[in-house]
C-alpha cells in the first residue's frame, strides 16, 4: 500500500512538471504555427493567383470569352494595379459583345498599362463596332505609332477603314506604310488584295479585319430588359396627339362654308415580337403590336376641370377609344451577294369603347365595345444593296379593309379580276431609294408609288400618284432632326352629277326658269395635295428615345371646293424600345398605314 501510495505522487509530480512544460512552451509553438503559415501563405496564395491568371488567357484563346472574364475578375480582385489583366479584361468583353462596359475599362487604365498599342487598338475597335468612325480612327493612328504586334493590327485596320469608306489615297498610305514596317505580317496577303483593287480599278468587299463581336447575341443575355436569350424585340410608346382640321362643306344654296374640328388624344403602344430568325440566307420576324388612341376635345376638356371630382365624367370617354390589335410576319431572302426578296404581312382587328371604363349613369350603352374594321396588307418586294450605303427597293401593295362603321369606305388597293373599273388587273405599286452618309450622320430616302384605292362605293374610286423625300440628321450626339416632303394627285374614276351649269361651287344659287330642263353636269374630280412632316427626338440611351413631331396635310381642288382641307397634327412620344429604339422603330412605323390613305383606314 505504501508502495502504491509512492507510485501515485511520482505521477502527480509528473503530470504537473509537464501541464507547466505545456503552459511555458504552448505560446512558442503557437507562434510558431502562425509564422509557419504565414511564411507559406503568399507563395500558395500566389501559385492560385497565377493559376487563375493562366486560366482566363486559356479560355479567351479558346474563344469561351464568359469564362475569362469570370478569371480575369477573380484575379484582378487581388491584384487591382495589374493594368495590363486590365486590358485584357476589357478585350474580353469587347469579344463577348459589351463593347461600351470595355471602352470604360480601357480608358480607365490607357495612361496607367505598359502596353498601350493593346489598349489603343481595342479602343478602336470598340469604338468601330459602336458606329463611331472619327474615334475609331482616333485610336486606331494612336496604336500604329507602336511597331509591335498590336501596331501592325491597328495599321491594317485603318487601311481597311479607308478602303471600304473608298478613301483610295488615305487607304493606299496605310497599305503602304503596312508593307514598308510588316513585309511578312499576317495580313499581307490581303493589303496586296486591296492594293491590286486599285490597279485594276475594281474594288472587293470580303476583305475582313478581326472578327467583330455579335453583339446581338451579347445584348440578349446580359441586358436587364432582355426577356429571353433567344432574339426577340418589344417597345412601348406612350404620348399625347392633338389635330386640328379646317376644311368647306356644301350649302343649300351651292355655295360652301367653313367647318373646323378639333381633337386630341392620348397615345399608348405596346409590341413584342420575335426575331431575327436566321436560317441560310433567310431572315424572319413576327410580332405583335396594340395601339390605343383615346381621343378627347376642349369641350369635354372645359367640363370635367370645372368638376374635377366627379370621374363619371371624365375627358376620356369609352366611346372614343379607339383600339387597334396588329399581327405581321416579315420574311427576307439574300439572293446573291447583293438582292433580296421579301413580304410583309398585316392583320388589324379594329375596335372602338371599352366595357370597363366609367361612364355617366344615363349612358351606360357607351360601354358597348363595337367591331371599326378589320384590315389585311400584304407588300411583297424585292431590293437591292449597293455600295454598302445605298439600298433601292421595288413593292407591290396590297391592303383591302373591310368597314363595319360605313361599309360603303371598304376599300382595296388592287383588283385581280379586272372588277376595278379596267379590263385587266389594277395594282397598286412603289419604289423606295435609301442613302445613307454616315461620315455627315445623314440619311435619306426617296420614294414614289400610285395607288389604287378601289371602294364599295364606286363613285369614290380614285388613282393617287405621288412621292415623297425624307431625310434624318445627327446634328448632335443623340440629338435627331427628321423631315418630310411629298405631293400628291387624286384622280376619281367617274364624274359626280351637278345640277347646274358649271362643276365650280357657285356663291348665288344659278337662276333656271320653272319649265326649263335640267340637264345634270358631269364635274370629273381631280385633287392634288402636300404633306410635310418635321420632328426632332433625342435618344437618350439606345433603349430610351423622347421626341416631337408636327405633320401637315393639304388637299385642294381648284373647281370644287368643298373638298379643300387643312390637317395639323402635332405629337409628343416617349418610346423605349428593346434592343434598341432604332432597330425596332420600323416595327412601330410599319403598325400605321400610309398617311395618303385619307382617312379611310
Amino acid at each position: 500500500m505504501v508502495i502504491l501510495l509512492q507510485h501515485l505522487n511520482g505521477l502527480k509530480k509528473l503530470l504537473n512538471c509537464s501541464l507547466l512544460l505545456g503552459i511555458l512552451l504552448g505560446p512558442l509553438s503557437f507562434i510558431v504555427f502562425e509564422e509557419s503559415s504565414v511564411l507559406a501563405s503568399p507563395s500558395s496564395k500566389n501559385a492560385s493567383e497565377k493559376g487563375t491568371l493562366a486560366n482566363a488567357r486559356d479560355a479567351f484563346e479558346k474563344k469561351a470569352y464568359d469564362k475569362a472574364v469570370t478569371h480575369y475578375r477573380q484575379y484582378l480582385r487581388q491584384n487591382k494595379h495589374d493594368y495590363n489583366v486590365w486590358n485584357e479584361l476589357a478585350a474580353s468583353y469587347f469579344h463577348s459583345g459589351l463593347p461600351r462596359k470595355a471602352l470604360r475599362y480601357l480608358r480607365s487604365v490607357q495612361k496607367k498599362t505598359t502596353s498601350p498599342s493593346y489598349n489603343l487598338y481595342y479602343q478602336g475597335l470598340c469604338y468601330q463596332v459602336l458606329d463611331q468612325k472619327t474615334a475609331s480612327t482616333n485610336a486606331f493612328a494612336s496604336a500604329a505609332r507602336y511597331t509591335d504586334e498590336y501596331g501592325s493590327r491597328a495599321t491594317f485596320e485603318m487601311a481597311l477603314l479607308e478602303y471600304n469608306s473608298r478613301n483610295v489615297d488615305r487607304a493606299k498610305y496605310w497599305l503602304l506604310l503596312y508593307i514598308q514596317r510588316y513585309p511578312t505580317g499576317v495580313y499581307r496577303p490581303q493589303v496586296d488584295k486591296m492594293l491590286e483593287s486599285f490597279r485594276s480599278g475594281q474594288l472587293v468587299k470580303d476583305i475582313k479585319g478581326i472578327e467583330k463581336p455579335d453583339m446581338d447575341n451579347a445584348i440578349y443575355r446580359y441586358s436587364p430588359l432582355s426577356l429571353s436569350q433567344n432574339p426577340h424585340y418589344w417597345f412601348t410608346n406612350v404620348g399625347y396627339t392633338m389635330t386640328t382640321k379646317a376644311g368647306q362643306e356644301p350649302t343649300q344654296d351651292g355655295g360652301v362654308k367653313p367647318v373646323n374640328s378639333e381633337q386630341q388624344g392620348i397615345i399608348a403602344e405596346v409590341g413584342l415580337g420575335a426575331g431575327p430568325v436566321q436560317a441560310n440566307e433567310m431572315t424572319a420576324w413576327a410580332g405583335y403590336n396594340y395601339r390605343q388612341l383615346w381621343l378627347t376635345d376642349s369641350d369635354r376638356l372645359d367640363v370635367f376641370l370645372g368638376d374635377p371630382g366627379d370621374l363619371e365624367y371624365q375627358p376620356f370617354r369609352a366611346d372614343y377609344l379607339i383600339r387597334r390589335h396588329q399581327f405581321y410576319g416579315d420574311v427576307r431572302r439574300k439572293v446573291g451577294s447583293d438582292f433580296y426578296l421579301g413580304v410583309f404581312a398585316r392583320m388589324e382587328f379594329a375596335r372602338t369603347g371599352s366595357s370597363f371604363m366609367p361612364v355617366p349613369r344615363e349612358d351606360q350603352d357607351l360601354q358597348r365595345v363595337l367591331k371599326l374594321s378589320d384590315t389585311q396588307v400584304l407588300v411583297p418586294w424585292v431590293g437591292i444593296s449597293y455600295y454598302d450605303h445605298f439600298r433601292t427597293l421595288f413593292y407591290f401593295y396590297f391592303r383591302k379593309e373591310l368597314n363595319d362603321e360605313t361599309p360603303e369606305f371598304s376599300n382595296k388597293t388592287y383588283s385581280l379580276g379586272g372588277d376595278g373599273g379596267g379590263d385587266g388587273p389594277t395594282l397598286s405599286y412603289g419604289i423606295t431609294h435609301s442613302m445613307d452618309f454616315p461620315e455627315y450622320r445623314l440619311e435619306s430616302e426617296i420614294e414614289l408609288f400610285q395607288y389604287e384605292l378601289i371602294f364599295n362605293d364606286f363613285w369614290l374610286d380614285y388613282t393617287r400618284l405621288g412621292g415623297t423625300a425624307s431625310l434624318t440628321h445627327e446634328f448632335l450626339p443623340k440629338f435627331f432632326a427628321t423631315g418630310l416632303i411629298g405631293m400628291y394627285e387624286d384622280k376619281y374614276q367617274l364624274p359626280r352629277l351637278k345640277m347646274r351649269p358649271s362643276c365650280a361651287t357657285a356663291s348665288q344659287p344659278s337662276e333656271t326658269g320653272s319649265n326649263q330642263e335640267i340637264t345634270p353636269t358631269k364635274c370629273y374630280r381631280s385633287d392634288s395635295g402636300m404633306i410635310m412632316q418635321a420632328g426632332i427626338y433625342w435618344n437618350y440611351t439606345q433603349f430610351y428615345r423622347v421626341g416631337a413631331y408636327y405633320e401637315y396635310i393639304k388637299n385642294e381642288n381648284g373647281v370644287q371646293k368643298e373638298f379643300d382641307e387643312q390637317k395639323s397634327t402635332f405629337k409628343v412620344l416617349v418610346t423605349v424600345a428593346f434592343p434598341s429604339v432604332k432597330r425596332v422603330s420600323r416595327f412601330i412605323e410599319k403598325s400605321a398605314d400610309s398617311p395618303f390613305n385619307k382617312e379611310v383606314q
